[in-house]
């Protein structure tokens, strides 16, 4: 009875054993949600990165230099997440492609590594005490703080033009003032763009405002009134920062992208006696300025050869000039910086990406060479593997090394 129990309880059929060693249904569910998962992740993470060093790549190259470089300490996670997945699954079964796919994630991992160390490093270089820790953060430059103070600088009776405020703390008088014009292709924007970077320098004893001016259409271009508001704005200031705790005589301004161009062109054209204000009277000089990727060069911009940017970039500019400026040679040379380029201009801190798929850098670097050769006190900070958003996260190194250079830029030249 015994023997016969045991030789049936041996027995077992092939079909028995094939079954036996098949993954149960719940596993082999879990084990391709985990491919599928890792696969997208570090697919993803492995495009943007071939993106950010090949620049040059048709799309893959713009959509990767815009989205990694500035993001590069999170990719970092988010690439080893990727790797986790896939290795998951390879440990529940599909072990060669898991394993391939985890390669791709750690070497995307790598990829935002050497993206993020070559920005610390830019930093380091140039004197900026880089929280590289922090550089894992994601919080947008105009993320954050709470809607600041207002005040109306001027009024044409159609139109009331504002600029946000951002006061040093505790009661202040003296403090520095430092200007910020909003970027967005002379079409879009607010004031409050980068709002959490305007509170750091308020809380580094500048009084701080951001300035509001008419944005471009297809119907109102705005190529001969941003400016000149930008100009109105300092010329209100110059009469009113007293009164806010400033002293109008220590006066910056900076900018990025097409906030840039208008602080650059206004700033240098008022050391010349040349600057339009748009409610009339002298526009004042400023003692520094600093411009992050400006669009300098209107007719370079016009002609972005890239294929998912370029026409947008047209499209905007049409916003701006009210056509190519091939139609409006004069406009063109009325908004392109070198025109205003002379001795006098104030020191002037520039910050480049060289994969700018938005402003081409060739330009930008033009008008610095053409400042230099004038006699201007410019200095410009470059990054190799970067685009137009470098700076579009308040923690990322870019963001950091901007603002403390351009403190430091801005006390040394208002001592």
């Amino acid at each position: 009875m015994d023997s016969d129990s045991t030789d049936d309880t041996a027995e077992k059929s092939p079909e028995d054993a094939v079954t036996a060693s098949r993954p149960s249904s719940g596993r082999l569910l879990l084990r391709r949600l985990l491919m599928v998962l890792g696969s997208i992740v570090a697919g993803i993470c492995a495009w943007l990165a071939l993106g950010t060093f090949v620049p040059g790549l048709p799309i893959i190259g713009t959509i990767g230099s815009l989205l990694l470089p500035p993001l590069a300490g999170p990719f970092i996670v988010v690439g080893l997440v990727g790797a986790a997945l896939a290795f998951t699954a390879a440990r529940l079964g599909v072990r060669r492609t898991g394993l391939t796919i985890a390669l791709v994630g750690v070497l995307s991992s790598v990829g935002s590594a050497v993206v993020l160390i070559d920005h610390v490093v830019v930093g380091q270089a140039n004197g900026a005490d880089i929280r590289w820790w922090q550089t894992f953060l994601v919080r947008g430059p105009g993320v954050g703080e709470s809607p600041p103070e207002q005040v109306a600088y001027a009024s044409n009776g159609d139109q009331t033009l504002k600029m946000e405020v951002y006061r040093p703390k505790g009661t202040t008088t003296g403090a520095p003032v430092l200007v910020y014009v909003h970027g967005g292709a002379f079409a879009f924007g607010i004031p409050s763009m980068q709002s959490a970077n305007l509170r750091w320098f308020a809380d580094n004893g500048f009084l701080v405002f951001g300035v509001e001016y008419t944005l471009g259409s297809p119907q109102d271009p705005n190529w001969d009134t941003a400016g000149p508001q930008v100009a109105c704005a300092l010329r209100w200031l110059a009469e009113n920062a007293a009164g806010y705790g400033g002293d109008a005589d220590r006066s910056f301004a900076y900018g990025e992208s097409a906030g840039g161009a208008l602080v650059l062109n206004t700033a240098y054209a008022a050391a010349q006696g040349k600057a339009t204000s748009w409610c009339g009277g002298t526009v004042p000089k400023l003692r520094a300025v600093a411009a992050e990727y400006p669009a300098v060069d209107p007719v370079g911009i016009y002609a972005n050869p890239d294929l998912v940017i370029g026409p947008i970039v047209r499209s905007l500019s049409d916003r701006y000039l009210g056509g190519s400026p091939d139609a409006h040679p004069d406009r063109a040379r009325a908004v392109s910086s070198i025109t205003y380029v002379g001795p006098n201009a104030p020191p002037t801190l520039l910050f480049v990406a060289d994969a700018d798929h938005v402003v081409p850098v060739e330009g930008t670097l033009r008008f610095a060479d053409a400042a230099k050769k004038a006699g201007v006190d410019i200095r410009t900070i470059r990054y190799r593997w970067a685009d137009h958003t470098i700076n579009h996260q308040f923690y990322s190194a870019p963001n950091q090394t901007m603002r403390q250079l351009m403190l430091r830029h801005f006390r040394d030249h208002g001592r």
